[in-house]
């Protein structure tokens, strides 16, 4: 099994462009879940689609940068990794702020499986 850390710093690397990473570093079957309706995004499959999914993600948004603020955090076993992380970017000329947190199902050496919950919640 490979450094689930490694992981962790090659998913941000990835989101934050580095699309031709994608192959080695997620499973031939590799499947993401959000916590939110993202439409089709679910039932993508697999590093190309994946990488496509990111890239047209990424051409939405100015100056896209994703850095972890807690973690990575590994499981006992190594058989997952989570992080907080933020992602900072440009809207309409504004700088603004999106926190989240990933989960990271790993099977050997690739991640097989993602959760990723992006947003902030407030108490009632």
């Amino acid at each position: 099994m490979t450094d689930a850390r490694q992981l962790w710093t090659d998913w941000t690397a990835l989101w934050n462009g580095d699309l031709d990473i994608a192959e080695k570093l997620v499973t031939a079957d590799f499947q993401v879940h959000f916590g939110r309706d993202i439409p089709t995004a679910d039932e993508l499959r697999g590093p190309y689609e994946l990488a496509k999914f990111i890239g047209d993600f990424r051409a939405r948004y100015e100056n896209l940068t994703y850095r972890t603020v807690v973690g990575p955090i590994v499981d006992a076993a190594g058989g997952y990794v989570t992080g907080h992380w933020v992602a900072d970017f440009l809207k309409d000329n504004a700088a603004e702020r999106k926190p989240g947190i990933d989960i990271l199902r790993i099977d050997g050496d690739r991640v097989a499986q993602a959760w990723s919950i992006t947003g902030t919640r407030s108490l009632p």
